[in-house]
């Protein structure tokens, strides 16, 4: 006998609480061969799926579903379907099956970030040359050395962003994977900031006070203009000083690979699709 599913309108209840939406539908399943009674639950996809949306609540989404009554020996069963959404009613910005999806509170902010650099900063802030240092013995020009490279603590804004939501698995793996990583797509999406390596991961940390049935979880990314890149200078090898200032030139871009005349643009992180974490 083939299962065949009936919502029961009369049942279906829907209410707002002072945390949010709170809904639970009800089905009607028979067909269901004994003893296999609930076995179909792990096996097909209805009456819904966990982290399904609700289809006429927005932003609730399915958090729990299981047996509500067995009829007779069991050919028909009362399905229970219980729906929240962020704020209350069972898992608040639950992100569903594996972790994934669901709204994120957003955060947005700025920090000043000191960092050692062999290049200065012009007066609009945006990165100059690299720094060549000469040196004349004595004051000697006919004997001087080759300028060497040298190297400035600058202080540097960088914008941040951070995502909080609850989650239903733990943070561990994502926190190994994407933790100080840089964004390989265009991300955040429907932003102008979001050139590929201008965006790194710098924690995914989370918590749980409900024994591990949920986990707060905060993602927080850095912003830098200039790419998370650095150039390297050579350096010859056997003076330790770099060639002379008429003979370097800069990369003509800052991504890696870019090549100047003794300068390089070397990669320093990895690249992450963080498209994948669902938080926007």
């Amino acid at each position: 006998m083939a299962i065949t599913v009936k919502k029961i309108v009369e049942a279906t209840t829907a209410a707002e609480t002072e945390n949010g939406w709170v809904a639970s539908d009800f089905y009607l399943v028979s067909g269901i061969a004994a003893p296999d009674k609930c076995s179909y639950l792990a096996t097909i996809n209805v009456p819904a799926a966990i982290g399904q949306p609700h289809n006429f609540i927005p932003g609730t989404n399915c958090i729990s579903r299981g047996v509500h009554e067995i009829h007779g020996t069991g050919e028909k069963v009362t399905v229970r379907v219980d729906y929240g959404r962020p704020g209350g009613g069972g898992t608040p910005n639950d992100a569903g099956p594996g972790g994934v999806g669901g709204a994120a509170v957003l955060q947005t902010g700025s920090q000043v970030e000191s960092v050692t650099s062999n290049k200065f900063i012009n007066e609009d802030g945006t990165l100059g040359g690299i720094i060549l240092v000469d040196f004349k013995p004595d004051g000697n020009t006919a004997s001087h050395h080759s300028p060497g490279v040298g190297e400035v603590t600058v202080a540097r804004p960088r914008g941040t962003i951070s995502y909080t939501r609850k989650e239903s698995s733990r943070p561990l793996d994502k926190a190994i994977k994407f933790t100080g990583f840089t964004n390989s797509k265009p991300w955040p999406p429907n932003t102008f900031h979001n050139d590929p390596e201008k965006w790194m991961c710098t924690g995914i940390e989370g918590g749980t006070d409900d024994g591990g049935e949920t986990y707060t979880v905060t993602y927080e990314f850095m912003f830098k203009e200039e790419g998370h890149h650095q150039t390297v200078v050579f350096v010859d090898p056997v003076t330790g000083w770099t060639p002379t200032a008429r003979e370097v030139t800069d990369p003509p871009n800052n991504k890696p690979g870019a090549a100047g005349n003794g300068t390089l643009v070397v990669r320093v992180a990895g690249k992450r699709d963080f498209n994948e974490l669902k938080l926007t």
